[in-house]
Order: C-alpha cells, then structure tokens, then sequence
C-alpha cells in the first residue's frame, strides 16, 4: 500500500495520507475484487459489462444469492440427493 487516497465519487487522487476533515477517523484497508454481474453458466464471454469492481463487501452482497444457492446444492450432494429439476 502506498497511501494514496482516492475520491470514491469520481477516483481522482486526493493525495497521500489525505484525512481532511477526519483526524479521528479509523482507516480501513478495502480490498477491491471484480463480480460477475450475472452468473450465466452457459455464457463464458468476459465482458466489462458484465464485470464491476466492488469492495469486498459489496461483492458478498451481491452474491449472496448464488452463494446460497452453491450451499444448497453442495449440502445436497453430500447427502446423496439429487435436483429433481
């Protein structure tokens, strides 16, 4: 890390160790990860429309469906069953 801080409303470098107004704030290493907008098993074409850069945060968020989703069907197969459809 090199202690750049950077606007989240347009990413423009607010300089280096730059708090502003916030001298008690408590400082957050966010680490940035790129989701995958959809979760088409079928379509294996990258493409920037379909991809977002997001905190990690946000990424869980954003999946928490299809992560469910892979719990479900990881419990069931560890139990034997199989999808009836």
């Amino acid at each position: 890390m090199d202690g750049r801080i950077f606007s989240a409303e347009n990413g423009d470098c607010l300089g280096e160790n730059y708090l502003g107004s916030l001298t008690n704030a408590k400082l957050t290493k966010v680490i940035l990860t790129i989701a995958h907008l959809d979760h088409d098993k079928e379509n294996w074409e990258v493409k920037d429309e379909r991809l977002k850069a997001l905190c990690q945060r946000c990424h869980l968020v954003l999946d928490k469906d299809h992560h469910a989703e892979n719990r479900r069907n990881t419990i069931s197969k560890k139990k034997g069953l199989e999808p009836l459809f």
